[in-house]
């Protein structure tokens, strides 16, 4: 109809109009798969040892440190991360599950479980020896009372 010299320019007008909608919207959401690919590209090459062995090898990744390295904002990164699920060899997870935080150089499940094999290995050590060896041997610096919230669990 745009080549038809019969066509008016109201209805040319109109369609350049729907066309050129048509053609940010494709734009739009092939920029937003690309971003989407991306972010997931690179949250898989951090996570590889979560691919391989399960939930207790995730490395902490944090959404700011993934926004400066794929160079997007911050709220891009929470907004994917919060609404998109990843099947992975151990399940479906959201990919927030991806990212999680830093505590000590490691997870908040890997801190668990180290606190608690301590405990479990010495269960007469008061929680300042347990907080002694965790200094000690894996560098981590952690209150006597988060140690007693461990002892709980």
């Amino acid at each position: 109809m745009l080549a038809d010299p019969s066509t008016d320019s109201e209805t040319k007008q109109f369609i350049n109009e729907k066309l050129t909608a048509a053609k940010n919207l494709k734009e739009s959401l092939e920029n937003r798969h690309k971003t989407l690919a991306s972010l997931v590209r690179y949250t898989i090459d951090i996570q590889q040892n979560f691919i391989r062995h399960g939930k207790l090898f995730l490395v902490p990744l944090l959404q700011k440190n993934i926004a400066a390295s794929l160079n997007i904002s911050s709220s891009t990164v929470s907004r994917i991360v919060t609404s998109k699920y990843i099947r992975t060899p151990h399940g479906i997870f959201p990919i927030k599950v991806l990212c999680p935080r830093n505590h000590f150089g490691k997870t908040s499940q890997q801190l668990t479980l180290i606190v608690k094999n301590i405990i479990k290995e010495n269960p007469s050590f008061s929680d300042n020896e347990i907080k002694d060896i965790l200094a000690k041997n894996y560098h981590i610096q952690i209150a006597r009372r988060t140690i007693n919230k461990y002892r709980h669990l």
